[in-house]
């Protein structure tokens, strides 16, 4: 530990002076008597204090320092340029970065979720139609354990996802299926006209620049 490091340590990092907390690259060590006048390095006759007054002070004689601060009756501040009351500064840290490999999303993957009873599988994330199709297939499957009410399908497909659904996707996904008639609703009650599995595949969805709100919310 350096003297001036120990000064600071004894002081609280504050100016023996003012009181203040001073940055560490603000802090010296002054010497009541100065070196140059015979003044021992001791910590009898060292002090931490800023480097401004420090310079102010210089090697003037011990009595002319008193009467500089005695002067200020007693509303001293350090003649520092930054503020004093800052606190001290802190070292920044550089932190190592480390590469990651990339993870490769395989098309069956082992982490499954439960729907009404059902299990399952995550699905990566895919284009909007794609994840229209998916709900559609899921239902034509399923038709036992559809959702009878229009709030248990939107859990069912946000679930459907991990949560990971866009609200804008959700509500396009929704307004898709009752507009190609896949599903009708009626005070909040679903009922389902799928289509059979040897349909073609329906054409693309395209989205609206600005959607408005859906009605089905």
């Amino acid at each position: 530990m350096t003297p001036l490091e120990r000064l600071m340590y004894i002081q609280g990092q504050k100016c023996f002076f003012c009181q203040k907390v001073i940055p560490e690259n603000e802090a010296s060590v002054e010497h009541l008597v100065a070196s140059s006048k015979g003044g021992a390095n001791s910590e009898d006759n060292c002090v931490a204090c800023c480097k401004s007054l420090n310079t102010l002070l210089g090697s003037r004689p011990l009595k002319e320092k008193l009467r500089i601060l005695l002067d200020q009756k007693g509303r001293f501040k350090c003649p520092v340029t930054k503020t004093s009351d800052s606190p001290a500064k802190v070292k920044s840290v550089k932190v190592k970065a480390v590469k990651v490999k990339s993870v490769k999303v395989i098309s069956e993957p082992k982490e499954t979720l439960k729907i009404t009873g059902t299990t399952l599988a995550v699905v990566p994330d895919i284009s909007l139609d794609d994840k229209l199709a998916t709900v559609v297939d899921f239902l034509s499957k399923h038709d036992s354990n559809r959702p009878g009410k229009l709030q248990a399908l939107c859990n069912a497909v946000t679930t459907r996802f991990k949560k990971l659904l866009e609200e804008n996707e959700r509500v396009a996904i929704l307004e898709q299926l009752r507009a190609r008639g896949y599903i009708m609703v009626e005070n909040g009650k679903v009922t389902y006209q799928l289509p059979c599995k040897s349909d073609k595949k329906p054409a693309k969805t395209t989205q609206p620049k600005s959607a408005k709100k859906s009605t089905l919310f």
